[in-house]
């Protein structure tokens, strides 16, 4: 399995930025259960977190899936234009766009997921919804829905 930590200038947040990468390439024994095609989970933390609070590694490898871990701050996914970031735009186009050009994943709907966890609940159905021909299944896990303004 692939450790990869990724860093690249980011057009949607106007910076550099860092998201982390676990790709199953090195998978031994029996086929995974979805017969051998790898599939893409974008798996968004929540509020105060990172990209390694929670990770199941041991899925990756199980089911085949390449699993990309960005950091949205505390920034509940969504594009904050006064603050001049965009982590809806960055999540639902921009980094999904990366990892088909430079590493030929998440190629069609049916192989790109999304999924979170409390704030990154609310991210990952929020963008599934607002993205409907990227995302082909999307989690919310524990979703911090909010109904006013955050």
């Amino acid at each position: 399995m692939a450790h990869l930590t990724i860093r690249f200038f980011s057009n949607s947040l106007i910076r550099r930025t860092t998201f982390e990468m676990i790709i199953p390439n090195d998978i031994r024994g029996e086929v995974p259960e979805n017969n051998g095609k790898m599939k893409t989970l974008f798996l968004l933390h929540g509020w105060t977190g990172d990209a390694w609070n929670w990770v199941p590694e041991y899925l990756t490898e199980k089911y085949n899936f390449a699993i990309v871990l960005p950091s949205g701050e505390n920034s509940f996914w969504l594009d904050g234009i006064s603050a001049g970031h965009k982590f809806a735009s960055y999540i639902g186009a921009e980094l999904v766009d990366y990892i088909r050009r430079t590493f030929g994943l998440a190629k069609s709907l049916d192989d790109t997921y999304i999924m979170g966890l409390s704030m990154g609940g609310f991210g990952a159905l929020r963008t599934a919804l607002a993205y409907p021909d990227t995302f082909g299944k999307a989690a919310g896990l524990s979703s911090a829905l909010i109904i006013h303004d955050i």
